[in-house]
């Protein structure tokens, strides 16, 4: 049985290759939650008291997010490709960022509502932890989401 034997510092190089030819890569996470100011709580539901509030929408909640940024290797799939359908035209924006698999990137990209990637906001469909023999990055499938209003 042939023993295969991996190069010493592979994490290194492949950290330093991310950082040279990456660009930064913004996900939020939900940091802390803001009582409405308007309505009042319902104990019972954890929501509004009153379901058509113009500040919180009847949830009371309101998230508020913090933002960590991550050097990352972005290649997008199909760069404002139209996607003709029946109710009208999809603009798709699949992406993909590989960042250097560090103590808090894991947990961040996992706790993650979002992505800013090139000053487009996508939301996060797959998370792929690779790397031999120990894991040393992280591969995150992207979707642009559509801008409404």
């Amino acid at each position: 049985m042939t023993v295969i034997a991996f190069p010493s510092g592979t994490s290194e190089i492949i950290r330093d290759i991310i950082e040279e030819i990456g660009r930064p890569v913004t996900f939020y996470t939900i940091w802390s939650s803001q009582a409405c100011a308007v309505c009042s709580l319902d104990p019972v539901t954890n929501t509004s008291t009153d379901s058509f509030c113009p500040v919180c929408s009847g949830v009371y909640w309101t998230p508020i997010y913090s933002g960590y940024t991550f050097t990352a290797h972005v290649n997008w799939k199909f760069a404002d490709y139209n996607d003709y359908t029946t109710g009208g035209i999809t603009y798709l924006g699949d992406c993909k960022v590989k960042i250097h698999l560090s103590g808090i990137a894991e947990q961040v990209v996992n706790d993650a509502e979002y992505a800013i990637v090139d000053s487009r906001r996508t939301s996060i469909e797959k998370i792929t932890i690779l790397g031999v023999p120990t894991p040393n990055r992280v591969i995150v499938d992207l979707k642009e989401e559509n801008d409404v209003g």
